[in-house]
């Protein structure tokens, strides 16, 4: 005999659908996959910087370039990035062709992305607090990219209302001179960097904190670390030191080395393949871990579509839409207080469509059931 629940009250066995992550997108998951359109806006002013040293003699506009997503489907509240483009300290624009596809990716994805300009060399910045020597150009302009990108990440939490971003999930990147810039405005203390200028998640790619990686502690952003092992630009063993550190203070982080690879080697960062994804796709699923973005996801829409009692069998049907990155899980519970797997089948897969789960209801005491999703990958 098979009961649907609500009219099957009396067995006192209640199915309530807590979806806790996950969603049910036909056309791709939002922060995973490609699925959104994106416009631009370019030569926003996000601040200024002071230039001259020792006097300061002016100050320049900081520009950057706004990438949004656009579409349907869209969840209510976004992640943000900082995207920071290389160049030495010496050169480089927030236009360079690596960071505009950041950019497009990751807007494409969900996410509201700023590529920054910040002070150089040529600019002569002032001198600011930062770990660079200030009595030395390349270390004020040092300095200068670090503040710039704090400007860049406090612009960004300024105006999350505006652009509809989660101010307490924004991430920076960099690649190499933006990737030093990335880690150093990630990891300085707040007496530093300024106030409201915390990021979430760090990706360095081919970047390093030259010594200064005991600045890192156990509470400070995960990273996503990338880096040539023949560079000789920005030395991997930059990365080794930040990878050993992580180690020793138990933050979490991702390493991929590409063996034999020199400085910038964009090219196996969009497409090798490790453990059967590009090293790419491995940092947006980092990043989804990382800046929490399960809670953002829009699996608040989901619900389920049905439930029902087979007392033949003694097990309950509850059916509900999937998604192929998720896993879904049946927890049970005498009181809706205290949630367990016990006794529970393990978790399934979904698989794009409708999905059948099938808590059985003699393996144990409990009284309400629920599902919970949680991450795939």
């Amino acid at each position: 005999m098979i009961e649907r629940l609500g009219t099957c009250m009396r067995y006192r066995w209640i199915a309530l659908f807590f979806i806790l992550t996950a969603s049910s997108i036909k056309a791709g998951s939002p922060f995973l996959d490609m699925m959104f359109s994106y416009t631009t806006t370019n030569d926003i002013v996000y601040g200024t910087g002071n230039l001259g040293y020792p006097t300061t003699t002016g100050t320049m506009y900081l520009k950057l370039d706004l990438c949004r997503p656009t579409g349907t489907g869209l969840p209510a509240l976004l992640p943000g990035l900082i995207v920071i483009h290389g160049g030495g300290f010496t050169s480089g624009d927030k236009s360079d062709f690596n960071q505009v596809k950041w950019c497009q990716m990751y807007a494409a994805r969900g996410y509201v992305v700023a590529t920054i300009n910040y002070r150089l060399t040529g600019d002569n910045p002032s001198a600011e607090t930062g770990a660079g020597d200030n009595a030395i150009l390349q270390g004020r302009a040092m300095n200068a990219a670090v503040q710039d990108a704090a400007k860049a990440v406090r612009w960004m939490r300024a105006n999350a209302a505006t652009y509809h971003i989660d101010p307490t999930r924004i991430a920076i990147e960099g690649s190499s001179a933006g990737a030093i810039t990335a880690l150093f405005e990630g990891y300085q203390e707040t007496d530093v960097v300024g106030t409201n200028a915390q990021v979430r998640a760090i990706v360095d790619l081919w970047g390093g904190l030259y010594g200064s990686e005991s600045l890192v502690d156990a509470n400070d952003p995960p990273v996503f670390i990338v880096h040539g092992t023949a560079d000789t630009t920005v030395p991997a063993v930059h990365s080794y030191n930040l990878k050993n550190r992580c180690d020793v203070v138990g933050l979490p982080y991702e390493f991929y080395p590409i063996q034999g690879a020199g400085h910038g080697p964009w090219s196996n960062f969009w497409n090798d393949v490790v453990n059967g994804k590009t090293i790419e796709q491995h940092c947006a699923e980092f990043l989804f871990h990382h800046l929490g973005l399960l809670s953002l996801h829009p699996v608040a829409a989901t619900t389920l579509k049905d439930c029902y009692l087979n007392q033949s069998t003694g097990k309950m049907h509850m059916a509900c839409d999937s998604d192929a990155n998720f896993l879904y899980q049946v927890e049970a519970s005498s009181d809706m207080q205290t949630w367990s797997t016990n006794g529970m089948p393990a978790a399934v897969p979904g698989n794009g469509s409708n999905l059948i789960l099938t808590p059985s209801i003699t393996a144990t005491p409990k009284q309400f059931f629920r599902v919970s999703v949680k991450p795939g990958f």
